[in-house]
């Protein structure tokens, strides 16, 4: 197959410079990205100059590619956000949903970025409020702890009243959520036999 020069200067490097191009080539990209991973064996866990993996990639296809290539879906980009934190935040329920499929995206449901702040944080803070609800659901379903604290000492609850007090149905959510896991918690206790 002839390779046009460019794309063959990416092969040569790998997926380095293949997250740069993307935000120059824009949509319909991810054919070319998940091509050349087939045919350059290209490291799954490069990281471009702007501190990301391509597991940052808005595209299911390439984020299946990538882990179906073991893609380490634990790396944080330079500001310490994993792709779960980030695909939370921009709102992207498909993204989210293939991560928390894979035991590999499901651990890092809890992990905090260098400010303390988790996807659930993230999530109360994103600019897509028909995203909000679906999000939470699936981070709470995979284990996310909405008690968790920021830097700052806010929980995802502290930062959607604070960002969006409108989400009346997602304030709920989390306030409901969070009840149960203290009942819980608590019914565990007792049943350990530890006082409260």
């Amino acid at each position: 197959t002839r390779v046009h020069p460019g794309y063959r200067v990416l092969i040569m490097i790998g997926a380095v410079h293949v997250y740069d191009v993307w935000r120059d080539v824009g949509k319909n990209w991810h054919s070319l990205v998940v091509w050349l991973l087939d045919i350059n064996d290209a490291d799954v866990n490069a990281v471009s100059s702007f501190g990301n993996t391509l597991q940052y990639a808005s595209s299911v296809d390439i984020l299946t590619a990538l882990m179906d290539r073991g893609a380490d879906l634990t790396l944080p980009n330079s500001d310490g956000r994993t792709p779960l934190i980030t695909h939370a935040h921009r709102g992207r329920v498909y993204l989210v949903a293939r991560l928390l499929q894979e035991p590999r995206g499901r651990a890092t449901v809890n992990v905090q970025e260098r400010y303390g702040y988790t996807a659930l944080h993230w999530t109360s803070m994103n600019c897509w409020p028909k995203t909000t609800i679906p999000i939470f659901r699936l981070l709470l379903q995979a284990g996310a702890m909405p008690g968790l604290t920021n830097t700052r000492g806010d929980t995802a609850l502290d930062l959607l009243r604070e960002f969006d007090p409108t989400q009346n149905d997602a304030i709920t959510l989390l306030e409901e959520y969070a009840s149960a896991k203290k009942d819980a918690e608590k019914a565990s206790l007792l049943v350990k036999g530890r006082r409260l």
